[in-house]
């Protein structure tokens, strides 16, 4: 089957924008919708659904993403607001012009989103750019996570460029490289103000000028815990394997000195070399939760022998709904 929404060359036309917003709940059912085509380089709110308000967007796959807009730019969604995102993933490029994007939401307020992923690449030339959303405001990302290379200017991180105004990130991580022209650049999260982030944990090589760190670039009145850094880290200024800059609220977490190139880390955390980061006993005399949350790599194959978390690389969908679209 498939579904065709075109607008001329610019492809698929979002459902829902800037007032007339999608409020409604749309399940997949375990249905992927493939090769959706969106060039819209000057225009908002772009996306499988453009703008969302109270909504409930689940159980839904997006393979081989072809995306651009100018802001609010995600791959399932460019902004939502006040909605609940799960059970979702995206595949597949997704760019923009502007400023705010993610490859599955562009703009998350208020927001809820778990156990969903994003595998593609995601580019902006601008602020707020995130493997998984562009900038988190007051919202909860649980059980989610990103592999896909993410670039941008300032704000870039694995998963989320900016967690703000006591958002939460748990039980999630990111392994795609991050590369950031400017400052706060973070192999997790680009920025993290007044927000959380727990038992999470990222492996990409994080590279920037100012402010780059193998977790998070910048931290202010935050409070990171339980979580970890092995990527590669490089910058000018403020850099570190752990944490760039910032006020450290660090608890429980941890660096690879060897792998991040790093020995300091804003004075947060606590850098160990990698046999120590591969010894199980480093975290579990730290109190980290081995029943229900993390687990061993011990085959040393799903994740380089580090440890890893429990469940969230075992979910996808089969079923195919075609929505190729001319370009």
């Amino acid at each position: 089957m498939q579904v065709q929404h075109l607008v001329g060359g610019n492809g698929f036309n979002p459902i829902g924008t800037n007032p007339t917003y999608f409020a409604g709940t749309f399940d997949g059912l375990g249905h992927t919708i493939s090769n959706l085509f969106i060039n819209r380089p000057s225009t908002n709110f772009i996306g499988l659904f453009g703008y969302t308000y109270r909504a409930t967007i689940q159980n839904i796959g997006l393979l081989a993403n072809n995306i651009t807009g100018l802001g609010y730019v995600g791959g399932l969604v460019g902004l939502a607001h006040t909605s609940t995102i799960a059970n979702s993933y995206a595949t597949g490029a997704v760019t923009r012009v502007g400023t705010y994007v993610g490859g599955l939401v562009g703009y998350a307020e208020s927001s809820t989103i778990s156990n969903s992923y994003v595998t593609g690449a995601v580019t902006g030339v601008g602020t707020y750019v995130g493997g998984l959303v562009g900038w988190a405001y007051s919202s909860t990302i649980s059980n989610s996570y990103a592999t896909g290379a993410v670039g941008g200017i300032n704000d870039v991180g694995g998963l989320v460029g900016l967690a703000f105004s006591t958002s939460s990130i748990v039980n999630s991580y990111a392994t795609g490289a991050v590369t950031g022209v400017g400052t706060y650049v973070g192999g997790l999260v680009g920025d993290a103000y007044t927000s959380t982030i727990s038992n999470s944990y990222a492996t990409g090589a994080v590279g920037g000028t100012s402010k780059v760190g193998g977790l998070v670039g910048y931290t202010d009145s935050s409070t990171i815990s339980n979580s970890y850094a092995t990527g590669a880290v490089t910058g000018t200024t403020d850099i570190g394997g752990l944490l760039g800059n910032g006020t450290p609220g660090i608890i429980n977490s941890f660096w690879d000195k060897d792998s991040t190139g790093q020995t300091t880390s804003s004075g947060a955390g606590t850098g160990l070399t990698t046999a120590q980061m591969k010894d199980t006993k480093t975290f579990f005399d730290a109190g980290w939760d081995f029943d229900t949350v993390w687990g061993r790599d011990t085959n040393n194959v799903q994740n380089s022998g580090y440890l890893d978390l429990r469940g969230l690389n075992s979910f996808s969908f089969n079923t195919v709904l075609s929505a190729t679209v001319a370009d």
